[in-house]
């Protein structure tokens, strides 16, 4: 019996993949929890999950939309020991509709000392806002975001 297929002689590219993908937006998250950015320094994003802020805070929506149609989350930004929370809004009506598990990159601006104090977790004081929605996918080779929407 003759096998139907031959051996390649050549040798596997040895190139970094173009992309990386993620199953899911929080699976996107725990990498970067372990792997990405998760100091928090004013003026530089930081990747963050939107959560379902009607199931896990019991406010009226997941997400809110102001008057103006800023939407208003809230957010698990990553951090080395896996998260913290806060709540950011968008700078404008632009943009796609914000869903639980969407990912965003957050950008801290001021730290309120007081909301700080009356957190469990004094890293829910930083205020900033939410720029952009990004996929659960980077590119390995100029380790950047790949933007949804802005």
């Amino acid at each position: 019996m003759v096998w139907p297929f031959r051996k390649s002689n050549a040798e596997p590219p040895n190139e970094s993949p173009r992309k990386l993908y993620y199953k899911s937006g929080p699976a996107f998250f725990e990498s970067q929890c372990q792997f990405g950015h998760t100091s928090i320094e004013k003026g530089v994003a930081l990747v963050a999950l939107v959560i379902d802020a009607q199931k896990e805070l019991g406010t009226p929506t997941p997400i809110s939309i102001g008057k103006d149609g800023t939407q208003f989350a809230a957010l698990k930004v990553a951090s080395s020991d896996g998260g913290f929370l806060t709540f950011a809004e968008t700078p404008s009506d632009k943009g796609d509709p914000l869903q639980p598990d969407d990912l965003v990159l957050w950008v801290p601006s001021l730290y309120n000392d007081e909301v700080g104090r009356n957190m469990s977790d004094r890293r829910s004081g930083w205020i900033g806002l939410i720029l952009a929605k990004i996929k659960a996918e980077t590119e390995p080779n100029n380790q950047s975001f790949v933007i949804a929407c802005l």
